[in-house]
């Protein structure tokens, strides 16, 4: 049976639907004229502000059923921030979408909030600020990021961020929503300029990976170029004085903690000393794991991962301990549902692919949490392919390789070949 509990009134929706699409057309010529919403507000808008808010005050007495049946809807979502701070978003968005009016209004000399049009404004704006979290609530968004959206409807619209999102499946979502947010009045214009930056840079700096050029792009946006240029000068600095961390996280450390990079890998490296020390159980890399990803309290992170690394390996004796302790590692919020994942994944795969070891197939899931079955088949083609294009190797040997270098499989060959002497 359909849940209706949370359903608001037909009624409701319908006036409340008619009052956004004039708002919409409102953010349309905004938008096209050139209106600010910063700036100081002024005797008379200020006195529009006070009308608004107290007709706020009043639509909520009248309808709170309305008002609840959202409140209800979203409690789950913005469960966590405080009904203060969600408040003080929902009015700070409405300020600035009655600037946008009363500024649109002078403009083209009409009185945007004659004849009930306050009363218009307001329905608009609630319902495109429910619907604006509704849709960061689909897309995975931050409560708090959400908000922060929902407070430029006046220039984004409910349902921006989500197209854009669909529009540019290449970036990561939270890379469109800063776009968005930063750049709210044009931000498909905004993102074309940061994939062409993205693009030029990565073509520039090929030793770097995409993801690394699009932080510094993404957060440089007057200077990227140069400061891609100080991110390659400090990691080469700092890998110098600390040779014996990976070139990896020292880039970790220079992306992350721009102020003061080496103090932030001096912390780490004490941190990481005295955690291998009281745990000497755990191998390196998984206390440098939880002090990379931990940093205000790695100890209690890995008191949290050893219970749970504990109870796990008893439920389930079948699965070496490695296998529980990297699933836990990577799945700390819920562990137990990602063994079930993996076992359930494993189980179909392997009759899916009789041919290919239980130990192979156990890899793919394990690595390949997302999809591991499109890594099966790739790594199934990568054998067949290299096997006809070397002969000499024995497949055995082909199926290590492709399966420790899904990337490049064939240049892994072709080292291996050289190592042993036996380049064509």
């Amino acid at each position: 049976m359909v849940e209706r509990t949370h359903r608001m009134p037909t009624e409701a929706v319908r006036l409340m639907c008619a009052s956004m699409r004039g708002s919409a057309g409102i953010r349309r010529e905004s938008l096209e004229g050139g209106i600010e919403t910063g700036g100081r507000t002024g005797k008379k808008l200020d006195e529009i502000i006070d009308r608004v808010n107290k007709a706020m005050l009043d639509k909520e007495m009248e309808n709170p059923e309305v008002i609840q049946k959202m409140r209800l809807r979203l409690g789950v979502y913005l469960g966590r921030i405080p009904e203060e701070e969600v408040r003080e978003a929902y009015e700070k968005g409405l300020e600035l979408t009655v600037k946008q009016r009363y500024r649109l209004g002078r403009k083209i000399k009409t009185d945007l909030f004659a004849d009930g049009q306050i009363d218009d404004a307001i329905s608009a704006y609630t319902i495109g600020f429910y619907l604006s979290l509704r849709a960061s609530e689909r897309l995975g968004t931050l409560p708090r990021t959400a908000l922060r959206l929902a407070q430029q409807l006046h220039n984004l619209g409910p349902f921006a961020t989500l197209q854009l999102s669909k529009t540019h499946p290449e970036l990561q979502r939270s890379t469109v929503e800063y776009l968005a947010f930063n750049n709210s009045k044009d931000p498909g214009s905004a993102i074309d300029r940061f994939i062409e930056v993205v693009s030029r840079l990565s073509e520039a700096h090929p030793e770097l990976p995409r993801g690394t050029v699009e932080r510094i792009a993404l957060y440089n946006p007057k200077d990227p170029g140069s400061a891609i240029d100080r991110f390659i000068e400090v990691v080469s600095r700092l890998s110098e004085a600390h040779p014996e961390l990976p070139r990896s996280t020292v880039e970790y450390f220079a992306l992350h903690k721009l102020k003061d990079p080496e103090s932030a890998i001096i912390r780490f490296i004490d941190a990481v000393s005295r955690l291998s020390e009281a745990h000497p159980e755990l191998p390196r890399s998984t206390v440098e794991y939880f002090a990379l990803n931990n940093p205000k309290d790695p100890e209690s992170a890995i008191d949290r991962f050893i219970d749970a690394v504990s109870g796990l390996s008893e439920a389930h004796p079948e699965l070496p301990r490695g296998t529980v302790e990297r699933i836990a590692l990577h799945n700390p919020k819920d562990p137990g549902s990602a063994i079930d994942r993996f076992i359930d994944a494993v189980s179909g795969l392997s009759e899916a692919y009789p041919e290919l070891p239980r130990g192979t197939v156990e890899y793919f899931a394990l690595h390949n949490l997302k999809d591991p079955e499109s890594a099966i088949i790739g790594f199934i083609d990568a054998v067949s392919r290299l096997s006809e294009a070397y002969p000499e190797l024995p497949r055995g040997t082909v199926e290590r390789i492709a399966l420790h270098n899904p990337k490049d499989p064939e240049s892994a060959i072709i080292r291996f070949l050289a190592s042993k002497g036996l380049m064509r």
